[in-house]
């Protein structure tokens, strides 16, 4: 709806008067003028789709290329960062949780899904249920980790 009432905004006419120009120049102010993102994009195709093509029957939007995601490389931090964020955080268990997170690469959707039996630490392997893509999938346990969970279970009890 917030598409459709823009084109027509910027437009100045009624839906049925809207052209397959009209739709393409909105597209590209939305673009260019406005910088609006991939998703943004794709959302306002999705719209103007489904109102013209559906609702009023007229097959000109689907000449309409979608724009492809933008790929982009994760921020790395360094050693130096990784040290100075894990050496502020006190509390044994937080820190137990960054370094394995750290460490083994794990999302946080995925460690807060952990169960002590997904942990083998003879074998030094993480198994993560459902991870991306509803996938299980094996991942490293570092030792530094393993050395973290036995001062954890040592110095502090079970809540």
């Amino acid at each position: 709806m917030y598409h459709n009432k823009r084109l027509l905004e910027f437009f100045k006419n009624n839906p049925h008067e809207v052209s397959n120009a009209d739709i393409r120049d909105y597209l590209y102010h939305l673009a260019n003028d406005r910088r609006a993102s991939t998703s943004t994009l794709n959302t306002a195709i999705n719209a103007l789709r489904f109102y013209y093509g559906e609702v009023l029957k007229r097959r000109f939007v689907y000449e309409i290329k979608r724009p492809k995601k933008d790929k982009k490389l994760p921020v790395v931090l360094s050693q130096g960062e990784i040290s100075q964020i894990l050496s502020s955080v006190k509390n044994i268990k937080h820190k137990a949780i960054l370094m394995l997170i750290y460490s083994a690469e794990l999302r946080v959707s995925e460690v807060v899904k952990l169960k002590p039996e997904d942990i083998d630490a003879e074998r030094k392997l993480i198994y993560v249920r459902g991870a991306k893509g509803r996938k299980d999938r094996y991942t490293v346990l570092s030792d530094v980790v393993i050395e973290i969970f036995k001062e954890q279970r040592g110095g502090c009890s079970r809540e």
